[in-house]
């Protein structure tokens, strides 16, 4: 039976939502599990996501005539501990119905699997505060007719869902990275930044976002930009650039490049560009490495001293003790970082310092 038919509005209307308004977004989860729980003559449906432990997850719950129950969880629980049920097989519907004795406001649960995906389950529950034999059989075969409908859409879904949320936890794990980084189209348009670059845009220091392509503060680097993209473009390798700043200050170095797919149209994602700020503040990223070394307090003294470049007599100086204490100090910190000599040691700690956008974050 074609969804069309099968959902239609009984006006030739577009879907509602809950609130009587006209749904122009694009998931329309919400009015598929209304037009499910009104075909199956439910007072209440629920969309549940299943791992292999078959713990679930509420995603979603519509009722009809707007009387939803308190609590589904317990009801949804109770009903799927029918696990050889909960199992999508792709060859038909496969319809369990469930008696809710430990839950008041339903009585029966009927469960349709939906969608599986990846070790997760979608899983459909209509709850029922009356429901007698009729109204059982006829709700059973509306079901069965709807669910070839329903799997199509939910596989989607499901599919939808997960690349949405690996999409979500990419653009976090940029989001911390102190580096601005900016992702451009085959033109050099701005296609999508992390929180670093926004913050540059903003500040136009460096460079700021026109409606077609990146722009330089230093307008004649809007060409170095462009040339090196079609570098990039044409031999497949990164350029690496030099960007000015405002008020003569030092330069920023920039990295561009190519992505590793092959953009099809222009439009598509083509460049990667990072910026490296080198006047960054890494005292408290230096200080949270000290700690993940078991550094003392006086050593990550001396270590954030070496590192901001002062000779050891210096770094001694600055701290008020004798440079055969500092010395001292300093062989014990050779211990803990498994390094021999000054140079080692201060490129140990620049290469393992957290190069992260957050302000404060702890070591274990």
């Amino acid at each position: 039976m074609a969804a069309d038919h099968i959902f239609a509005e009984p006006d030739g209307g577009r879907p509602i939502d809950q609130d009587g308004q006209s749904d122009r977004v694009a998931d329309d989860l919400d009015w598929i599990l209304s037009k499910f729980a009104g075909r199956v003559f439910a007072d209440e449906a629920v969309l549940s996501l299943h791992r292999d432990d078959n713990s679930p997850e509420l995603l979603a719950r519509v009722s009809p005539n707007r009387a939803l129950l308190s609590d589904p969880h317990l009801a949804v629980a109770i009903a799927c501990q029918d696990t050889d049920a909960l199992h999508y097989t792709g060859q038909g519907a496969r319809v369990a119905w469930h008696e809710l004795t430990q839950v008041e406001e339903a009585k029966r649960a009927m469960t349709l699997a939906v969608a599986e995906h990846g070790g997760l389950r979608l899983i459909l529950t209509a709850l029922y505060r009356h429901a007698n034999m009729v109204q059982r059989l006829a709700a059973e075969q509306m079901a069965k007719k709807l669910q070839p409908v329903l799997a199509g859409y939910f596989r989607l879904w499901l599919h939808a869902r997960s690349q949405q949320r690996a999409l979500i936890a990419y653009k976090s794990a940029l989001d911390l990275s102190d580096v601005a980084i900016i992702i451009l189209d085959g033109h050099g348009a701005v296609i999508g930044e992390n929180a670093v670059a926004t913050l540059m845009f903003q500040k136009r220091d460096v460079v700021h976002k026109s409606r077609y392509s990146l722009v330089a503060v230093n307008r004649g680097e809007t060409t170095k930009l462009h040339a090196a993209m079609d570098h990039a473009s044409h031999d497949g390798e990164a350029v690496l650039i030099s960007l000015s700043r405002k008020n003569y200050r030092r330069p920023l170095m920039a990295l561009l490049s190519p992505t590793f797919t092959r953009p099809e149209i222009s439009a598509d994602p083509s460049f990667v560009l990072c910026i490296y700020d080198s006047d960054t503040d890494v005292t408290l990223a230096l200080q949270r490495c000290c700690d993940a070394y078991r550094l003392t307090k006086t050593e990550g003294q001396l270590v954030h001293h070496l590192v901001c470049g002062l000779a050891l007599s210096d770094a001694a100086a600055q701290m008020k003790i004798a440079e055969a204490t500092a010395r001292s100090y300093l062989k014990q910190i050779f211990g803990k970082t498994a390094t021999n000599r000054q140079s080692d040691l201060i490129r140990v700690m620049l290469s393992s310092i957290a190069r992260t956008s957050l302000g404060h974050f702890s070591t274990l």
